[in-house]
């Protein structure tokens, strides 16, 4: 029972729920903002970790480092600024971590004294607020870019002592599709990279070099656009 309670509460089908929800309100009409389309996309996050303690320990010979993949759930809200540029402010789920391999059998204490591969994966809430660019090509393909800011907020307990809130950068592509005069169909690419070290102590950076290291992670994602029948 605590484990189907732990399902249908866990930080993936609310923060899912939360994004549908703002989502089809805004496009429905009942929360009046601003915004002249909102998208919901959801696809497959590619993480691992940066930095220069990460550079430091494959350098060395100590530690490999791999992409772990995870979900990737998003709704955004589009303000137009003109004809080629908007706003898009987010909300979304992501998993970051990464999957790491010791190379070198006389350090397998650093691990736990049990272990030669290790997973971390944290759960995360993002706000990014984006400037989005794209020409107007007048037919059904819209292409665009977008680059901004985004705030992470982690949602689980983390045995390491990963910092809660992280400051990151974003950037991505993306093509809209019309599939007709109320949808249209919408793929992305994101990449984000956190601005600050993941650690807020020393206890784990210590034996990974140092404590610069940094969540970097892509998504790749589909969804859908809705333009709003209220404009404001």
């Amino acid at each position: 029972m605590r484990n189907t309670l732990k399902n249908l509460f866990g930080p993936v089908p609310l923060a899912a729920l939360a994004c549908g929800l703002l989502a089809t309100g805004i496009a429905q009409g009942q929360v009046r903002l601003p915004f002249h389309a909102v998208t919901i996309q959801a696809g497959t996050s590619f993480a691992t970790w940066g930095g220069d303690a990460v550079k430091f320990e494959e350098s060395a010979g100590h530690f490999s480092y791999s992409y772990l993949a995870g979900l990737d759930v998003r709704a955004s809200a589009l303000r137009s600024l003109n004809d080629n540029f908007a706003l898009q402010f987010g909300i979304g789920y992501v998993q970051k971590g990464t999957s790491l391999r010791l190379r070198n059998p006389d350090n397998w204490a650093m691990l736990g004294g049990n272990a030669v591969e290790d997973r971390v994966r944290s759960n995360y809430l993002e706000l990014p607020v984006l400037l989005r660019a794209g020409p107007n090509l007048g037919g059904p393909l819209s292409p665009h870019v977008k680059a901004g800011y985004v705030l992470s907020f982690r949602l689980d307990r983390a045995e390491r002592e990963i910092r809660k809130v992280e400051n990151g950068i974003m950037a991505g592509v993306g093509l809209d599709i019309a599939v007709s005069g109320v949808v249209s169909l919408t793929t992305g690419f994101l990449y984000d990279y956190s601005l600050q070290p993941i650690f807020d102590s020393d206890d784990l950076g210590e034996h990974i070099g140092g404590i610069d290291v940094r969540n970097r992670a892509f998504s790749i994602s589909v969804g859908a656009m809705i333009p709003l029948r209220h404009t404001h």
